[in-house]
């Protein structure tokens, strides 16, 4: 180094085991010739000419000449020396990719190329290696740490290291929390030579110190800055690693897919069809990511995966193709539905009318290659009314067979029929109709997501498809499938308290008049002594009949099974106003629906293409009618009626108003 006060650069090049020859540049000139010493063990390489030697090393990389160093002295004195070696490690150190940055200037080129190539500078280990950079060293974790006793801890946070850490080359910590500062490393015997001349110069003059302290840090700062293009290098030889294992390993996938289609000829088309996915699912085949393929060994697994993705796209293909024809027969339904608004709530799905034939028959069982258009589905738009009508049917047998037998009861013997000379009893739809019929969720729902007839599936979950059945185009909620909906025995046996409570016979009244009645009723239970020094005066919580059973599940599911017979009170008179007001104040009044003129969205069949035509006001509101309107804003005079998408609130049987909180009432 030029300077007597930097420190002496401990040599990054392993010491050997051997005895090394002494190379004393000062008495060597510059054209000095190595020549091999007397018993020593080179070989043939003592007796080749130097200059084909030196031509030899030349074509060698930096690693290679790493080695050879440890062999014999003749190879090591040759190489470190300055005149000879310089040339061969600038050739070796030219040959690298990507290129490197200029050798800084207080290391050889040995030196260098050690710190670029080498084993660890402390226990000779070639995995695991980490380069710190400022302290010109590559290093393996184990001797990375504190421990090893290579290094020393210095926190940047304290205000005695914090001057040192900017003079004292130091590797910061990676990928670990900094609680309290940076913790950075530092060689040790480097550490404690600073520390020793630091204390020195402190106890000396103050303006020498100060300078000296700026010099040295100036140092560190130069050297950071020389690093810095170091570190872009080391990105970049990631970066071309990378590249090179994606490389092999697209190589490998091609050797494969030729051997494959070699093989098996019928599975080129999948392959060209979607080959990164092909390259997705064979990558996890057992004996793929190997140097030497065994076609023996993977190749049965081989075909068995292209087999799997084969029908996997099949599946995919009828998928997209039933979507389109799909798409082709809403428009049919959205017909139908414009001109017989009174059946659209509730109203089978667009899926699962499509289920039903004839329309089964064209959307899934006609041929792919065979093309379906609107005219195909308009053929059998007079099937729709029987269709709707059977579904209706289905969906009622369905709940009907879920109702225990206390719920059931047999309709009068006049209205049985008759097959043959055997009366058959046949159960009254009406039950269905009962407030205490209540239905629960049994798929997606989180909470227990209460349903009455006859909104049972046109639930919201009947729209999800099924994450295991996507590519089987079935939806969730079907009449075929068990166990999607249930009925809910705490929830019927909590509503005939409840409506008890209110004064009405449970076997006989329906959540219709429950909801016209719009009565409330008091959890006696949830009442709490009234406190003078309470800020709020309400102690009663009351609500309606549904948000009541709820109550019941979500509060007293855990009470005595008798408890809630004698748990509610219905509300009259001044405290029943009370709470009318109270749910105005906190969620409003009744929300009047938006009404729409069912003549301003009425579809046409256009006869000459054979296709239905929607008309202008189907997506916008501009059929919308005003409280109160004789006429709609396109000037018709309803004759045909009114309508509005929204449904009544028991539809979604939580819906507001929650319950509210009243005054107290005396004990």
């Amino acid at each position: 180094m030029s300077s007597s006060d930097e420190p002496v650069q401990q040599s990054t090049i392993p010491e050997s085991r051997c005895k090394r020859q002494r190379v004393t540049q000062s008495t060597e000139p510059d054209d000095a010739v190595v020549r091999a010493p007397e018993n020593s063990t080179g070989g043939s390489l003592g007796e080749m000419p130097l200059e084909i030697l030196i031509e030899i090393l030349k074509q060698l990389e930096p690693a290679g000449l790493l080695m050879l160093l440890r062999t014999t002295k003749f190879l090591r004195a040759l190489l470190l020396n300055r005149p000879v070696g310089s040339a061969i490690w600038k050739s070796a150190l030219s040959l690298m990719l990507p290129a490197l940055p200029p050798c800084p200037d207080n290391l050889t080129l040995p030196q260098y190329a050690n710190l670029l190539y080498g084993n660890c500078h402390f226990c000779d280990n070639s995995e695991n290696l980490r380069y710190a950079w400022v302290c010109h060293l590559r290093v393996c974790d184990s001797c990375l740490s504190p421990r090893s006793r290579n290094f020393i801890e210095v926190r940047t946070d304290m205000p005695g290291p914090n001057a040192l850490s900017l003079m004292v080359p130091s590797y910061t910590k990676l990928n670990e929390p900094l609680y309290w500062g940076e913790e950075r490393l530092c060689l040790r015997a480097e550490y404690e030579q600073k520390e020793k001349e630091l204390r020195k110069m402190a106890r000396g003059n103050k303006n020498r110190y100060q300078e000296w302290v700026l010099q040295e840090q100036g140092k560190l700062a130069r050297r950071r800055e020389e690093c810095a293009t170091l570190i872009e290098w080391e990105r970049a030889v990631e970066k071309l690693a990378s590249a090179k294992i994606a490389a092999k390993h697209e190589a490998r996938i091609e050797e494969i897919f030729e051997r494959l289609i070699r093989e098996e000829p019928g599975y080129e088309a999948i392959i060209n069809r979607s080959k990164s996915r092909t390259v997705t699912e064979i990558q996890y085949v057992p004996g793929t990511d190997t140097r030497l393929i065994d076609w023996i060994a993977i190749g049965p697994e081989l075909i068995c995966t292209i087999e799997e993705l084969k029908q996997t796209l099949e599946k995919e293909d009828k998928y997209r193709l039933i979507n389109t024809r799909l798409t082709d027969f809403y428009p049919l339904y959205d017909y139908y539905i414009s001109h017989n608004r009174s059946i659209q709530t509730p109203a089978p799905s667009l899926r699962q009318v499509a289920r039903m034939e004839p329309f089964k028959g064209l959307i899934y069982d006609t041929p792919a290659d065979q093309t379906l258009t609107q005219g195909d589905f308009l053929a059998h738009l007079d099937a729709v009314p029987h269709l709707i009508d059977s579904w209706k049917e289905d969906v009622a047998a369905a709940l009907l067979g879920l109702l225990p037998e206390s719920e059931k009861r047999a309709v009068p013997a006049d209205a049985t029929t008759t097959k043959g000379k055997e009366k058959v009893q046949v159960l009254d739809k009406s039950i269905l109709y009962r407030a205490t019929s209540i239905f629960c969720c049994q798929q997606q729902c989180s909470d227990p997501r209460l349903m009455v007839y006859p909104f049972v599936y046109t639930h919201r979950c009947r729209d999800r498809t099924d994450r295991f059945c996507r590519m089987d185009i079935r939806t969730t909620y079907a009449l075929d499938r068990a166990d999607q909906v249930g009925f809910h025995k705490d929830a019927s046996r909590y509503a005939r308290a409840i409506i008890g409570a209110l004064g009405q016979d449970p076997d006989t009244v329906t959540w219709e008049q429950l909801e016209r009645d719009n009565q409330r009723v008091e959890c006696v239970r949830c009442r709490t002594k009234f406190n003078p020094k309470w800020r709020t005066k309400c102690n009663r919580l009351v609500m309606n009949w549904r948000q009541a059973i709820y109550h019941e599940i979500e509060k007293h599911s855990r009470d005595e099974e008798d408890s809630c017979k004698t748990g509610w009170l219905a509300l009259k008179g001044e405290s029943l106003a009370t709470a009318y007001s109270k749910e105005s104040q906190l969620f409003g009044g009744p929300v009047r629906p938006v009404q729409f003129c069912v003549e301003c969205q009425l579809c046409t069949v256009d006869s000459e293409y054979n296709e239905v035509v929607y008309p202008h006001a189907w997506n916008s509101l501009t059929s919308t009618l005003s409280e109160g309107a004789e006429t709609c804003l396109a000037g018709h005079d309803l004759s045909m009626g009114v309508f509005d998408h929204s449904k009544p609130p028991i539809s979604e049987f939580a819906s507001n108003p929650s319950p509210v909180k009243i005054p107290q009432v005396e004990f």
